[in-house]
């Protein structure tokens, strides 16, 4: 059984990259990869599947943090980073694996320098246009970043990421060859709820809300649909960010804010069709063009019909496009988004439509690159 350490300076509990990797870990060890989860955060979670190995590298007090970034992105190799790679080498491994979220990219390149063991580097989102493009703190930081990251990705030994356009972008820009590898889902769930009755729509939407402005947007939208149709409408709306939920329609808005995933596939399979939104805004280029949100598996596996609200340079659109699982547009006014809604509701999904996507997407073949990907020199 070959020993893989993984490494992320993110909890394994929260957010669509720790969906990713509890995912892949159990196919992993069938293949012959046993993997242990450490982490590198400020708190420490019940999760027995990872273990707190010490703090971050970046966050806390702003003075303090600032400096210390500062440092860190202008390759001064702080005590706490030589104190980090010191804790990591210190664990008997056949092969680092490392997710590159914020300074993870600082792990990965410090380690390939000081070992001779392998080291793979996931990258989700794209370091500048993705994180620090959207992180006010750690913004003035993003030239720096974006030298450190290129040397990160050239002097590891294999990389993957979660698009095939992510792939061609660094391909294009950096010169590095990845492979695409996506959430691993074993099987299609048999769902045993139902779209509610007629003279009602149900609309459903999971996880992290991009852009306030254009939730809110959708939320006049489909209040407006209904209006017009003389049907009763609820948004079911599951583990959002409170701070960026309109509070202005509370008849409109069910609120839950947090439930198993299988949960809330059961109550996602209640609604006719599911929103998806991606940012429209210029600074997020990169990431719409390059990142996937996570919430496109949940979707696949709740077998609606998608709206993605998003450009269409988005990797959102891509898939739904590409695989005919719903409609895209890029509607900013209540008229055109009210149309959009119009369509999505009279949507004719093909009998296979999410079998197919499930096969072509989220299949065995993830398991099987990221095997090749942890293989490689060692």
């Amino acid at each position: 059984m070959k020993k893989v350490l993984l490494i992320t300076t993110f909890l394994p509990n929260i957010g669509g990259g720790s969906v990713i990797l509890r995912s892949l870990i159990p196919a992993l060890k069938e293949k012959g990869i046993d993997v242990e989860w450490i982490y590198f955060t400020e708190k420490e979670v019940d999760f027995p599947e990872a273990k707190r190995l010490g703090e971050g590298l970046m966050g806390g007090k702003l003075v303090k943090d600032t400096v210390n970034s500062g440092l860190l992105w202008h390759g001064i190799k702080t005590p706490q980073l030589i104190s980090t790679i010191n804790k990591i080498l210190s664990l008997k491994a056949d092969a680092y694996w490392v997710i590159g979220h914020s300074d993870g990219i600082l792990i990965a390149k410090e380690l390939a320098r000081r070992t001779s063991i392998p080291v793979h580097l996931t990258i989700h989102d794209d370091l500048v246009g993705g994180w620090f493009g959207r992180t006010r703190r750690y913004r003035w930081l993003s030239k720096q970043a974006k030298k450190v990251f290129a040397e990160a990705m050239h002097a590891v030994n294999s990389v993957d990421v979660v698009s095939e356009s992510m792939r061609r972008y660094y391909q294009k820009i950096l010169g590095v060859d990845s492979v695409v590898v996506h959430r691993y889902l074993p099987n299609l769930p048999q769902l045993e709820s139902k779209p509610s009755e007629q003279n009602t729509l149900v609309v459903g939407h999971i996880g992290s809300i991009y852009s306030a402005d254009e939730f809110r947007l959708f939320c006049q939208a489909l209040e407006n649909y209904g209006k017009q149709q003389k049907l009763s409408v609820q948004f079911i709306v599951i583990g959002a960010d409170r701070r960026f939920l309109p509070t202005d329609f509370s008849e409109l808005i069910v609120d839950i804010p947090q439930l198993t995933e299988n949960e809330a596939i059961a109550k996602l399979a209640q609604c006719h069709f599911m929103y998806a939104m991606y940012p429209f805004d210029n600074a997020f280029a990169i990431f719409r063009q390059t990142s996937l949100p996570t919430k496109v598996t949940t979707y696949i596996q709740v077998q609606r019909p998608i709206l993605a609200h998003t450009p269409t340079d988005s990797s959102l659109a891509e898939i739904v496009n590409t695989h005919r699982l719903g409609i895209t547009t890029e509607a900013l006014s209540v008229a055109a988004l009210t149309e959009a809604i119009a369509r999505i509701c009279e949507y004719k999904l093909s009998d296979r439509a999410f079998e197919l996507a499930h096969n072509g997407l989220f299949g065995m073949e993830n398991v099987n690159r990221m095997v090749a990907c942890l293989d490689k020199n060692a």
